[in-house]
Protein backbone atom coordinates (compact mmCIF):
# COMPACT_ATOMS: atom_id res chain seq x y z
CA UNK A 1 0.00 0.00 0.00
CA UNK A 2 1.45 3.30 -1.18
CA UNK A 3 1.87 6.07 1.60
CA UNK A 4 -0.47 9.43 1.73
CA UNK A 5 0.86 11.96 2.84
CA UNK A 6 -1.15 15.59 3.99
CA UNK A 7 -0.14 18.75 5.29
CA UNK A 8 -1.33 19.76 8.88
CA UNK A 9 -0.70 22.29 11.78
CA UNK A 10 2.63 21.57 13.54
CA UNK A 11 1.54 19.97 17.12
CA UNK A 12 3.21 19.60 20.47
CA UNK A 13 3.15 15.11 19.64
CA UNK A 14 4.97 15.76 16.28
CA UNK A 15 8.12 14.23 16.45
CA UNK A 16 10.40 17.34 15.34
CA UNK A 17 13.85 15.82 17.01
CA UNK A 18 13.94 12.89 14.37
CA UNK A 19 13.00 15.47 11.34
CA UNK A 20 16.54 16.45 9.62
CA UNK A 21 16.50 18.76 5.94
CA UNK A 22 20.33 17.93 5.93
CA UNK A 23 20.73 22.11 6.94
CA UNK A 24 21.70 22.30 11.15
CA UNK A 25 20.53 26.00 11.32
CA UNK A 26 17.13 25.20 9.75
CA UNK A 27 16.93 22.14 11.51
CA UNK A 28 17.76 23.57 15.08
CA UNK A 29 15.23 26.61 14.47
CA UNK A 30 12.46 23.84 13.61
CA UNK A 31 13.78 21.65 16.79
CA UNK A 32 13.65 24.24 19.08
CA UNK A 33 11.33 27.16 17.81
CA UNK A 34 8.84 26.55 15.70
CA UNK A 35 6.34 24.85 18.03
CA UNK A 36 7.17 28.14 20.40
CA UNK A 37 7.04 30.74 17.92
CA UNK A 38 3.03 29.11 16.88
CA UNK A 39 1.94 29.68 20.53
CA UNK A 40 3.17 33.17 20.54
CA UNK A 41 1.81 33.73 17.34
CA UNK A 42 4.70 34.41 15.75
CA UNK A 43 4.54 32.30 12.63
CA UNK A 44 2.09 28.92 11.85
CA UNK A 45 4.30 25.97 10.74
CA UNK A 46 2.46 23.26 9.03
CA UNK A 47 4.11 19.67 8.38
CA UNK A 48 4.31 17.03 6.18
CA UNK A 49 2.87 13.69 7.37
CA UNK A 50 2.73 10.25 6.29
CA UNK A 51 -0.65 9.21 6.92
CA UNK A 52 0.69 5.82 8.06
CA UNK A 53 3.14 6.89 11.10
CA UNK A 54 0.95 10.61 11.80
CA UNK A 55 3.97 11.80 14.45
CA UNK A 56 6.86 11.69 12.24
CA UNK A 57 7.57 14.74 10.34
CA UNK A 58 8.28 14.22 6.82
CA UNK A 59 8.96 18.03 5.94
CA UNK A 60 8.06 21.41 6.74
CA UNK A 61 7.10 25.24 5.52
CA UNK A 62 6.60 28.09 7.87
CA UNK A 63 3.99 31.02 6.96
CA UNK A 64 4.94 34.70 9.15
CA UNK A 65 3.94 38.03 8.46
CA UNK A 66 6.95 40.80 9.65
CA UNK A 67 7.81 43.67 9.30
CA UNK A 68 11.62 45.24 9.39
Amino acid sequence: MPATYRMEKLRREHHRASFSSGDAELDRWFHQYAYQNMKRGVSVVYVLIDTIQPLEVSGFYTLSAATI
